[in-house]
């Protein structure tokens, strides 16, 4: 019997293992409002520290490969439990890594396994890798019969599940133009499940270039997903935003112009609109052609400015609201490039480019620390 625990490490269900020869060999508890299959993962309590300070995830079938590889020493392990991994279960992993290595049998039926997975992969964000055991074997006799050192050595070898994916779309006959016809249908399907545009770009490549197909037939079908993506962020309601308002907060008051300047956030301003009467606002400081700057301004903004002058002219307003515009600006362009750094370190996984990824990686890290500490020093007392 094997107690399967939740994330907190508290028992929920058990799984069971026949000693002969009885079917199923495997049963586990049924599901219940506690015990969910597709959302748990075997093993995680226990693989959660080493998870995340090895900065992977490996993925095996059953509870005895688990228990074997952690006896080994190669405690970042997990498994399904009894059903074929989930994107649920690989978001659990996400938010604990961003490598995560499944383990396949190395045969033709492994090798299409893997290739299956990769949709789900893509589903939870992350494309993956597939360490491909010799035909036969599974992690718990590998690793019995040949030791860690040579495990290793597979899970060092692990191929980008994209690869599999690929592959078998193509297949033996990958001239065929309808065989051509039907893997460029497939991809454009999973291309709508992408939500990270670098990485729709990466697919799009290696697909053309595998299949031997035009990148605007992938194209056509998958970029009306990605582009919604995308394309939601920017939706918003009338409200200004923080730059409409730093803006505004320029045009009233001049001091704070300079302040602006300092701490060179104009260049981050994404609307085009307020980034040039910004750099207008910024480059007529201390001139009379301030005043025409200011005029040029949208109509609704020029009332907005009017009716705060009028309502209040307090300096220390502007200074504490213009903060807290900066701060957001900040953050916001903080937040796009911690974005693309693990978009970067998840395409260089894919490729097997270890040394940008971890280029990637300590970029990624060395950010997220200056941001906190940044951060933390806004909520100090001054």
């Amino acid at each position: 019997m094997f107690p399967i625990r939740d994330r907190r490490g508290r028992t929920i269900a058990f799984g069971g293992r026949t000693l002969a020869n009885e079917q199923p060999k495997y049963l586990n508890s049924p599901e219940s409002p506690l015990f969910h299959k597709g959302h748990t993962l075997y093993g995680l309590p226990q693989a959660r520290e080493a998870i995340r300070r090895r900065g992977r995830a490996i993925v095996v079938e059953g509870y005895l490969d688990v228990i074997a590889l952690a006896e080994a020493g190669i405690e970042e392990v997990v498994a399904p439990l009894g059903t074929a991994l989930t994107a649920d279960q690989l978001r659990v992993l996400r938010r604990l890594c961003e490598s995560v290595l499944a383990c396949f049998d190395g045969d033709d039926a492994g090798r299409r396994a893997a290739a299956r997975s990769f949709a789900t992969f893509v589903e939870a964000g992350l494309w993956g890798r597939g360490v491909f055991l010799p035909s036969g074997e599974d992690p718990d006799t590998f690793v019995r019969r040949t030791g860690r050192e040579a495990l290793e050595t597979l899970l060092a070898a692990a191929e980008p599940l994209v690869d599999a994916f690929l592959a078998d779309l193509a297949g033996p006959r990958r001239d065929a133009v309808g065989r051509s016809v039907e893997a460029a249908k497939e991809v454009s399907r999973i291309l709508k499940r992408v939500r990270s545009p670098l990485e729709f770009e990466v697919l799009v490549h290696l697909a053309a270039e595998r299949l031997r197909v035009r990148e605007e037939l992938l194209r056509g079908e998958g970029l009306s997903g990605a582009s919604q993506v995308s394309a939601a962020p920017a939706t918003a309601d009338r409200a200004p935003g923080p730059e409409e308002r730093l803006v505004e907060i320029m045009a009233m008051d001049e001091p704070i112009v300079r302040r602006v300047v300092a701490e060179g956030v104009i260049a981050e301003l994404d609307h085009p609109t307020w980034r040039k009467a910004a750099q207008a606002l910024a480059a007529a400081a201390g001139h009379e052609e301030r005043a025409e700057v200011v005029r040029a301004l949208p109509r609704e903004t020029q009332d907005r400015i009017a009716r705060r002058l009028m309502a209040d002219a307090s300096e220390m307003n502007h200074e504490a609201e213009a903060v807290g515009c900066i701060a957001q600006i900040q953050a916001r362009s903080t937040e796009r490039e911690l974005k693309r750094l693990q978009e970067a370190m998840r395409s260089a996984e894919a490729r097997g480019d270890e040394a940008t990824a971890d280029e990637a990686r300590r970029r990624f890290w060395a950010l997220k620390t200056q941001s906190t500490e940044k951060a933390r020093g806004h909520r100090s007392p001054s």
